[in-house]
């Protein structure tokens, strides 16, 4: 074999090395994905997986986080794993929130779906025109401590010199607003309280009595040692979820800031009697 075509056979060999080095090296990633935990409330974790799949599905895909999701079946033990610091993130109620600012500096991210409002409904045939007329009648609430399914409607109530204790009976059936619907129209209970979207699904068959002002939903939270950075890119990767309707974040992500919850810590003030400032 002659010495160029030993140098040209040698000058392929190194070139084909040099392609596989290089493709063994960009086949991994140039940065590790950040690695957080996330806390979701439900059920059971199939339900989780049921009710989230959508944005569960756009977080899985991002290129710089990997999400772990954790399920608890209340806002409290949600909240309880974040001050623990077992959890990252949480996706809890507004009350629940503020509270959680108070205690521990909670950041919020991102609100579920923008602003919501709730409403106190009846049944379309039911003779009540006012919820002054609540007193005596019995009432179906969502959980109890529930911003929008027991907080805001019992603010309504109270402007209509309404209270708790006015009403003949009360249940607490959870976080299942069907649930609600259902029992107004079965005639089980005289009126309750859900939120607008709910409403807008039922509105053939049930009417409100009041109707409240709009109030954020519920936030997506961190703890304050959280870095800006990691706060911002989370911030920009909800908001940019392309909503699937009927499941959980079915309006998107907006973006919220502690100020935005003042008419809530207003109403933990009036109703709870607790003040978040």
């Amino acid at each position: 074999m002659s010495s160029n075509v030993r140098g040209r056979f040698f000058a392929r060999a190194v070139t084909l090395l040099l392609f596989a080095s290089f493709g063994l090296v960009f086949a991994e990633p140039l940065f590790a994905k950040q690695k957080l935990s996330l806390a979701l409330t439900g059920k059971s974790r199939a339900e989780v997986d049921k009710s989230f799949a959508g944005i569960i599905a756009h977080l899985q895909s991002s290129s710089l986080f990997e999400f772990e999701i954790v399920q608890y079946t209340t806002y409290e033990e949600s909240y309880a794993a974040l001050k623990s610091k077992n959890v990252d993130l949480v996706v809890i109620g507004a009350v629940k929130y503020v509270e959680a600012h108070h205690e521990i500096g909670a950041v919020p991210i991102v609100a579920e779906g923008g602003a919501v409002r709730s409403m106190i409904i009846v049944r379309k045939d039911s003779p009540l025109k006012s919820a002054k007329e609540l007193k005596g009648k019995s009432f179906a609430f969502g959980y109890d401590g529930s911003t929008s399914t027991h907080l805001i409607p019992l603010l309504l109530m109270s402007k209509n010199l309404v209270k708790q204790a006015d009403l003949r009976s009360t249940q607490f059936v959870g976080a299942d607003q069907e649930k609600i619907v259902a029992m107004v129209l079965a005639g089980e209970v005289d009126a309750g309280g859900i939120v607008e979207n709910m409403f807008d699904r039922y509105k053939g068959k049930v009417r409100a009595l009041e109707t409240s002002d709009p109030f954020p939903g519920g936030p997506l939270v961190a703890r304050k040692d959280m870095p800006a950075t990691t706060i911002e890119a989370l911030r920009k990767l909800f908001t940019s979820y392309k909503p699937v309707a009927g499941e959980r974040f079915g309006k998107g992500a907006s973006s919220v800031k502690d100020s935005d919850f003042n008419q809530v810590r207003f109403l933990c003030k009036v109703v709870l009697g607790k003040s978040y400032i």
